[in-house]
């Protein structure tokens, strides 16, 4: 059975971006057991003929042994993908941990966007519409994301919402009332021609479904787009599991601080 190292984050939150190394020295490497591809493939051969013999009186058992077998299948999916970008990369992309996309600045906002590259912009945007029968809310993120980043800004969400709502509850209950709500931050770098590169070299391929880069944010505004930027991002790429470290370059400190501390081989 295979290990690998990963930094697990401590219940302390930084405030600012002068915790941040703060944050870095209470970190503890952790182990976490990794199946072996073979052993994954045995195992889901073996659940699966398991499946495939049951008789109908055990059909109760089934919905449990699917879930099982849904599970591995997901494991296995998430090794082979694991062992071809590591393949490909010659070892040079590494694993990406998600923790430091939960960092939040004193304001409760996050220290770190997401960038499309499709789009010089990332935020966070909100539509409501109530009238004396109910209130209908509708919030999301710019760019879209995965599921798995997604979740890391479920509380930048809940700040949305709640200045929505203290918006309507100074408005009077009769009658229709509409609100739009954006959080938004502008990147002004440059992307230079070697990490171009680098990034048409991660796409060819088609091992990740997505590449994003992720970038220190000196500056939100509820009001309007801001344009923020102390250096240069990390690119990353999503292989449909997790998110891999392709390149760094220019950064600041907390970009690097992602990128070495953050950032781990998966075998």
């Amino acid at each position: 059975m295979k290990t690998v190292k990963m930094l697990l984050p401590p219940p302390p939150k930084p405030q600012n971006i002068e915790l941040v190394k703060v944050y870095a020295g209470h970190t503890r490497a952790g182990e976490v057991d990794m199946l072996d591809i073979a052993t994954a493939e045995n195992r889901y051969e073996h659940i699966n003929d398991i499946f495939n013999n049951l008789l109908p009186v055990e059909q109760d058992s089934g919905a449990a042994i699917v879930a099982e077998r849904n599970k591995l299948h997901d494991e296995l999916g998430k090794l082979n993908i694991q062992k071809r970008i590591h393949e490909y990369s010659e070892g040079k992309y590494l694993l990406l941990d998600l923790a430091p996309l939960k960092w939040r600045n004193q304001q409760f906002l996050p220290t770190f966007g997401v960038f499309s590259l499709n789009s010089p912009i990332t935020g966070f945007y909100g539509h409501a519409k109530r009238d004396w029968r109910a209130t209908e809310e509708k919030y999301w993120m710019h760019p879209a994301v995965p599921r798995l980043i997604e979740s890391c800004f479920g509380d930048v969400v809940e700040l949305a919402k709640g200045r929505v709502r203290n918006q309507f509850s100074k408005l009077s209950s009769m009658g229709q009332h509409e609100m739009d709500i954006k959080l938004e931050t502008r990147f002004t770098g440059l992307i230079p021609d070697d990490v171009k590169h680098d990034v048409a070299e991660a796409c060819a391929p088609r091992l990740f479904r997505a590449i994003y880069m992720i970038a220190e944010v000196e500056q939100w505004d509820w009001q309007q787009v801001v344009q923020s930027r102390k250096g240069d991002p990390l690119i990353v790429g999503y292989d449909g599991y997790q998110l891999w470290l392709i390149r760094a370059f220019d950064t600041t400190d907390a970009e690097q601080l992602m990128a070495d501390k953050f950032a781990y081989k998966p075998w």
